[in-house]
């Protein structure tokens, strides 16, 4: 650590507000989801998810609490059953196979590419069962 930013962090100053934007109606908005209903279905988060579904072009949108409980919600709507596999690589985030097992699936790993984090093809193949489910 330098010891300008060592200073600047003991003397209490922000070092950039680079990565903090501002918009004149962030607080105003916080205020209204703050004081209305705290729940997933609030007006807060139907206006949310309407945006998103309008952002993304389809129908409809769900606004979750995490990424497990995305996970969670996207093995539903796939259809994914108990027993069935599903494939994944081994850095994915724990969220994402703790979903999987509650569902009764069964994480399978599958190798990674050779310079990155995404699934490599010929892994895929070797391990995907002959009936994928759709």
């Amino acid at each position: 650590m330098t010891a300008t930013i060592a200073a600047a962090q003991t003397a209490g100053r922000v070092i950039s507000d680079k990565y903090r934007p501002q918009y004149p109606d962030d607080l105003p908005a916080l205020e209204r989801a703050l004081r209305g209903a705290l729940s997933g279905t609030s007006d807060t988060v139907v206006a949310y998810e309407q945006a998103l579904a309008a952002w993304f072009g389809a129908a409809e949108a769900i606004a979750v609490s995490s990424g497990g409980a995305a996970v969670s919600v996207a093995l539903f709507a796939a259809g994914v059953q108990p027993g069935d596999d599903v494939l994944l690589t081994p850095s994915c985030p724990l969220c994402t196979v703790y979903p999987i097992i509650a569902a009764g699936a069964n994480p399978v790993f599958v190798d990674t590419r050779e310079h990155g984090f995404g699934a490599d093809p010929d892994s895929v193949r070797e391990r995907a069962t002959p009936e994928p489910r759709r």
